[in-house]
């Protein structure tokens, strides 16, 4: 009985400690973000983002978003994600809107 308790407490320590380095992880890739270029810079160059320009030069400017898929980049100004810029390109990896958004 006692075996099997002290076997419980073993594997429920295992789990937690599994899951805290998994937290870990996802704060330190947060952080990346949030750190990568300076807020005000960022802001400023997406700001001046126009329909029509190109992903090459976005990225010369503001950086590849921080969630990036072939037709859509998006922006975060927080770490929690409550905040940023989504920008959507065309099949000729040309800028075709750029939206904010607060939640």
């Amino acid at each position: 009985m006692l075996t099997t308790i002290l076997w419980m407490l073993v594997l429920l320590t295992a789990a937690a400690c599994l899951v805290a380095v998994v937290r870990i992880a996802q704060l330190q890739r947060l952080l990346k973000i949030a750190h990568s270029r300076p807020l005000d810079e960022l802001v400023d160059a997406l700001e001046h983002v126009r329909v029509g320009d190109t992903k090459q030069g976005l990225a010369r400017r503001a950086g590849v978003g921080d969630h990036a898929t072939e037709r859509q980049w998006v922006y975060y100004l927080d770490i929690g994600g409550r905040a940023g810029y989504v920008v959507e390109f065309n099949a000729d990896e040309r800028v075709a809107s750029s939206t904010t958004w607060v939640s």
